[in-house]
């Protein structure tokens, strides 16, 4: 801003004021002055004509040494005159000859001496005069010049207001509403910026009572339109404790209370809006600015219902890949364990190994079914449980009640079968103390042999509900398949190899 007012100027406009200030005074001053010294000069001359007409009598009454003739002619002389407040006649050699004095004098009046000459002596004569017109008179005086004082004094601020005004205060006025129109400007650019945005935002007070709104709020709540938007209200009035979800609701609200309280200077949250029919998450954060007086808090709410949704795709993508990840580790390598296998029932302890390692599984097991008897399915193979739980297990695969549970019905039906809820499943209460002391949840088997029929199973459970879904359901229908293939091509080079060796041993008694 330039300076409307310089050093300069002032000192000018201050030497001004002095210079006015003290010639006025002056004039009023000599003007009085004048005044007081011709009326004295006035009141002096009268006074000294009258003693010299009674100066002829005093002599004469003084040189026949009559004094009491000349204090009585003093006397009616000093009655006749009311403005004299002291009258004195004293001898040169200091002998009183008369003393009379009014209850009116003063010390500040003026006074006046004169001598008055006879045959042998020498009459001293002392005055103190000051009539009440002469006063009278000055008073008068003295308020017009005091009036015309004041008048030139209102005249010489008027012209200083002026200078004043035309130098420094108009420019400042000038200066003042620039301002003001900028200021204006910068806060119809701000709304509009507030506006502009597509985050609901709010700004409240320090005890919470909404200041001013934004167009998205607006918009998103038509219903506070009759309201003025929430304006002069209380936010909690209009956004409760339970609109931040379940279990956020009082971390919600103390969070905003803290940063009205000044305890912390942001507060963050994701929530689930609790009064939305549809799924809707909002971002909801409060910060505390600067104001004149207590600072207020900026609240803004933005939805963020297709990030989340976006977030929960790529998660169960993610997931979903992971998953695809472990069983493509899990069925490479039960796959190599099947083609590098010469040993049946090594083969069997290691898929049981595999699977339960790579798919995350708490139980693996392979049982074999028997062929006539009791018909029951002896485990051969396991991982997750030990050996003397295993050995009292007992299963069937016939259709007696420990032949319903998913093993045994996946031998006798030859196709999977899966139990998502072993404690609602009344097929599985034969086994179902046993799985519960183990935290078990869910189940499945997957028969082990071809369209013909099947002669074992593969039976995995886990302590999570839900993990055998469709994709796991083939995946393991497909792994059976491929380890009845290898059980198939084992058990047939074990009968080749047993033939052959028969046969060797037939011939060998022959030639002998």
């Amino acid at each position: 801003m330039r300076p409307s007012f310089t050093m300069k100027q002032g000192i000018m406009l201050g030497t001004i004021l002095l210079v006015l200030s003290v010639l006025v005074s002056g004039i009023v001053y000599g003007i009085y002055q004048q005044q007081k010294h011709e009326r004295y000069k006035y009141e002096t001359q009268r006074i000294h004509a009258e003693l010299e007409l009674i100066g002829d009598f005093l002599g004469d009454a003084m040189s026949r040494h009559d004094y009491i003739e000349a204090k009585q002619l003093l006397a009616r002389w000093f009655n006749n005159h009311q403005d004299i407040s002291l009258f004195q006649a004293t001898f040169t050699n200091g002998q009183p000859l008369f003393h009379q004095q009014r209850g009116g004098y003063s010390e500040q009046d003026q006074v006046d001496q004169l001598q008055v000459h006879f045959s042998d002596n020498e009459l001293q004569l002392k005055l103190a005069y000051l009539s009440r017109d002469m006063h009278a008179s000055l008073r008068t005086l003295q308020q017009q010049l005091l009036g015309f004082s004041l008048i030139m004094v209102l005249l010489t601020g008027g012209l200083l207001w002026y200078l004043l005004f035309r130098w420094t205060l108009r420019p400042m006025e000038a200066e003042v509403a620039r301002r003001t129109q900028d200021l204006s400007q910068s806060l119809s650019f701000l709304d509009s910026m507030l506006d502009a945005t597509a985050t609901q935002i709010v700004i409240v007070d320090h005890e919470g009572v909404i200041v001013t709104t934004n167009r998205a709020w607006r918009e998103n709540n038509p219903q506070l339109e009759q309201a003025s938007y929430g304006v002069g209200r209380s936010f909690f009035e209009i956004y409760p404790a339970s609109w931040f979800g379940q279990g956020e609701e009082n971390y919600g609200r103390q969070g905003i209370e803290q940063v009205l309280r000044g305890e912390r200077q942001r507060f963050v949250l994701e929530y689930e809006c609790s009064y939305s029919k549809a799924r809707r998450w909002y971002s909801l954060r409060a910060y505390q600015v600067p104001w004149q007086g207590p600072p207020r808090v900026v609240i803004s709410q933005e939805n963020i219902t297709n990030i989340k949704l976006v977030q929960a795709a790529l998660e169960a993508n993610q997931k979903q890949l992971e998953t695809l990840n472990r069983h493509y580790r899990l069925v490479s390598q039960c796959h190599i364990a099947v083609a590098q296998s010469v040993d049946e029932e090594a083969l069997l302890k290691e898929i049981c190994h595999i699977i339960a390692h790579q798919g995350g599984y708490s139980l693996v097991w392979i049982g074999m079914a028997e062929q006539g008897g009791e018909q029951r399915v002896i485990p051969v193979a396991w991982h997750g449980f030990e050996q003397s739980y295993m050995e009292k297990l007992c299963v069937r695969w016939d259709d007696s009640l420990l032949g319903r549970g998913p093993a045994g019905r996946a031998i006798r039906e030859n196709r999977p079968v899966i139990v998502d809820d072993i404690e609602t499943d009344p097929r599985f209460k034969p086994w179902l103390n046993s799985a519960k002391s183990q935290n078990f949840s869910t189940c499945a088997s997957f028969p082990l042999g071809d369209e013909s029929g099947s002669f074992g199973v593969l039976s995995l459970y886990s302590q999570q509900q839900g993990v055998f879904g469709p994709d796991e359901s083939m995946l393991f229908s497909e792994l059976a398949s491929t380890l009845s293939q290898g059980l198939y091509t084992l058990r047939g080079q074990a009968r080749l190899k047993l033939n052959r060796q028969t046969t060797l041993t037939f011939r060998e008694e022959q030639a002998r």
